[in-house]
């Protein structure tokens, strides 16, 4: 070996291993912004219902320890005053409080029966059922409708599509009918049974047309006669 020769130390133990550069031409995968922007908006949306929950928790809270305390002054205001019944007037209190408690559950109640009505009946004017999972989500019934609108479109389509695959279907299996059972070999010119093509079948057929004018029996007969040879009149 030249003493000009550099021999390229080996790498000491531990050190890390530098990657290898990427392969030119290797393009990075650009990112699906319409998933990035609607995860960052559901994100955001969960961060503010939380929000407005824990505001909401808070109020309660707060309602109810003044509740509390002023019921606590009120009890001790009666005390000094003499009243020897405050144990009846909360007792009253506390029964006032659950009859109100039990008239807000039932207005509650009366008003989810009529919602709920009437998202049937919106849901029906578009062949739908009111508990469709599509329509779930909807704030107002303006969304309601447009949810309903679209969702009754989706089936519209799909059941468009549906019928068409199954008349494909059906013409695929009937053409698979009738070539397995010989029918398609006079269609094809040049078969190797020598049975005429179908053009010169419809030539034959117009010539012995024009021999039957006005014989609706005859012309009847004889577009049976082509139909069984395959042709299509």
């Amino acid at each position: 070996m030249s003493d000009d020769t550099v021999e390229t130390p080996a790498p000491e133990s531990g050190t890390p291993s530098v990657p290898p550069p990427s392969a030119p031409g290797t393009a990075t995968p650009a990112p699906d912004t319409d998933a990035l922007v609607k995860a960052a908006a559901e994100k955001a949306r969960r961060e503010a219902q939380a929000a407005k929950d824990r505001e909401v928790a808070a109020l309660h809270r707060h309602y109810q320890n003044q509740l509390k305390a002023t019921k606590q002054a009120a009890r001790t205001r009666l005390q000094d005053l003499g009243d020897d019944q405050v144990d009846e007037w909360e007792q009253y209190a506390q029964r006032d409080e659950k009859a109100a408690a039990f008239d807000q559950l039932q207005s509650e109640a009366a008003l989810a029966a009529e919602s709920q009505r009437m998202a049937n009946d919106v849901a029906e004017t578009f062949g739908l059922q009111g508990n469709d999972p599509r329509l779930s989500g909807a704030q107002t019934w303006v969304e309601f409708r447009t949810k309903a609108k679209a969702a009754a479109a989706a089936d519209a389509k799909a059941e468009r599509e549906a019928e068409a695959e199954r008349e494909r279907a059906a013409r695929t299996k009937s053409a698979d009918a009738r070539l397995a059972s010989g029918e398609l070999d006079t269609l094809s010119p040049g078969n190797a049974t020598g049975a005429p093509s179908a053009d010169a079948l419809m030539k034959e057929y117009r010539a012995k047309l024009k021999t039957m004018q006005g014989d609706v029996d005859r012309i009847a007969k004889l577009q049976l006669e082509y139909r069984k040879k395959g042709l299509s009149i």
